[in-house]
């Protein structure tokens, strides 16, 4: 082989691992990437859960949108109420996610959204809403196939213990939830 060739085949493959590394650095771990929109439910139906003397207020939707090109994988939110005056935080719901929800109702595809159940802890919580953030943890695609690779190689070759060692911290923050009617 030709010392020419072997400079067009080594800047090829440098260019090629140059681009995989941009984007999975553009992929890793986006800012921000989750916008929550609580969809309320029609007020007949909210009316009958006031009505059955239950605190627990059911039929609302949470859409949950991908802003970022990357895919994510949604592994908890949780509502949380307006910081009261002394610093304190009420939970106001948990959103269904990994245990309850199909497995790929959690994963948001690029630019896309997905719609998944809400459940108030408290019907009082529900004049709260406008004023509520939502917490999230959530994974980008590339970082969750490395854990992955990272489980496979444990279980494969225990002694090694790379997954002790190497796995990357959970991406997670906290937004402001927006209303809308249904």
């Amino acid at each position: 082989m030709s010392r020419r060739t072997k400079v067009i085949l080594l800047l090829v493959s440098l260019a090629l691992v140059s681009l995989t590394a941009v984007n999975l650095g553009l992929v890793w771990a986006p800012e921000n990437p989750l916008r929550f929109r609580i969809i309320a439910p029609p007020p007949e139906k909210l009316e009958r859960a006031f009505h059955d003397g239950t605190a627990h207020v059911s039929g609302y939707q949470v859409e949950v949108e991908n802003t970022t090109g990357a895919t994510i994988r949604l592994l908890r939110a949780e509502l949380f109420g307006p910081e009261e005056s002394d610093g304190s935080r009420v939970q106001f719901s948990n959103v269904q996610t990994a245990s309850a929800a199909a497995e790929q109702d959690l994963v948001i595809p690029p630019h896309g959204s997905r719609r998944l159940e809400l459940s108030m802890f408290e019907a009082t919580y529900v004049a709260e809403l406008a004023r509520s953030e939502m917490t999230c943890t959530f994974l980008s695609r590339s970082k969750e196939n490395y854990m992955n690779l990272l489980d496979y190689v444990d279980r494969k070759w225990p002694s090694l213990s790379l997954s002790m060692r190497f796995y990357p911290l959970l991406d997670g923050n906290s937004v402001p939830v927006q209303m809308s009617e249904q």
